[in-house]
């Protein structure tokens, strides 16, 4: 953030909203992605997504998936 990069943060509450599941999350964190990505469209890399914990599970997953779908 010192180097003047944009940084985007998301949160989530402790316990899941009633119905959500680890695919809802994920295609959220995706949308979120696409987002970051088309805010900067002069951007010389992909966004750097980082998480922590669970969030890190999820978003390992979001990028195998991303992966395998292209």
């Amino acid at each position: 953030m010192k180097a003047g990069h944009p940084c985007y943060f998301v949160g989530f509450h402790p316990e899941p909203v009633r119905g959500q599941t680890l695919q809802d999350v994920g295609r959220a964190e995706a949308q979120f992605i696409r987002t970051v990505a088309a805010r900067h469209p002069r951007a010389d890399a992909k966004p750097c997504v980082i998480g922590n914990c669970r969030a890190g599970w999820a978003v390992t997953m979001l990028s195998a998936a991303a992966t395998s779908t292209r």
